[in-house]
């Protein structure tokens, strides 16, 4: 079920926040296309094409022969180029006007090795970078941030989390969750989770990093905002949204502004679109 609630954006009123209730059983994402009146859910290893007002499938690509089941899937401002990430080492890029993959990525840094999987992705909004999650199972947890650039194929960012690293003279279980583009380009945001520290045996929250994208530098800290939800970016401004049972948490990358929110029922998945008619 989909619930259109009433926007809550400053820059407009023709922005529509969307609550996902109950996506169902192998539909782990849902994005809205930016010139099309449609949107995509992923459904185990295939990605279907519904028309927004009616729900009805329009199209179904099918990607089984990569994934049993796809977990990310992100796409271009003109909807050109659909990159997908699920329970396999390989990252692609769907080309949606030819209908054939454009590319594959599968190199990290892990020791010359691939990653086992790939638990996040998203293209930026002009299709020239790719930045995903990899995830590797040594005798622990390795996951990698990686931002790759998607003509060459070079790994421009690689930052890897250990969930035995040693922050100053204490040993956490930090993973990478999410990464995303900015609708705008200007940002990358990223999502840190720390699990649990060993030496206290307490349980910690998790960080978001913010990105500048002109140098893959961190431009902010945000520390215990958004304790491991999906977070949403608006199509408007550079905002950013999480929810945590019936609270829903707006931060602004330009002012560095909080806000909040609270729904009569609980939030399961949110996600910003424009006002399609």
């Amino acid at each position: 079920i989909i619930l259109l609630i009433p926007s809550i954006s400053k820059a407009s009123n023709d922005e529509i926040v969307w609550e996902l209730e109950g996506v169902g059983i192998g539909i782990s994402d849902i994005i809205v296309t930016n010139t099309q009146n449609t949107f995509l859910n992923t459904y185990y290893g295939k990605v279907q094409i519904r028309n927004i007002d009616d729900g009805m499938v329009l199209d179904s690509l099918n990607f089984e022969n990569y994934y049993k089941k796809i977990n990310k899937i992100s796409i271009t401002n003109d909807d050109r180029y659909l990159a997908i990430s699920g329970d396999s080492p390989y990252l692609i890029i769907w080309d949606m006007v030819n209908k054939q993959i454009y590319k594959k990525f599968t190199k990290v840094i892990f020791e010359g090795d691939s990653a086992q999987y790939w638990k996040s992705v998203s293209i930026s909004p002009d299709g020239t970078k790719l930045t995903a999650i990899a995830v590797k199972e040594f005798s622990s947890i390795v996951t990698e941030l990686v931002v790759f650039d998607v003509e060459t194929g070079e790994v421009i960012l690689s930052e890897n989390r250990n969930n035995m690293d040693k922050i100053g003279q204490e040993y956490y279980g930090p993973i990478w969750v999410s990464t995303e583009f900015s609708p705008s380009g200007q940002y990358m945001v990223t999502e840190l989770s720390v699990n649990w520290d060993h030496q206290s045996g307490q349980a910690l929250l998790d960080s978001v990093y913010i990105y500048k994208t002109k140098d893959y530098k961190v431009n902010n800290t945000l520390i215990n905002n958004f304790n491991e939800k999906d977070i949403s970016f608006s199509s408007y401004e550079n905002v950013i949204s999480s929810n945590d049972g019936n609270t829903l948490t707006i931060y602004n990358l330009d002012t560095k502004e909080f806000s909040s929110h609270i729904f009569e029922s609980y939030i399961h998945h949110l996600l910003f679109s424009n006002n399609l008619k």
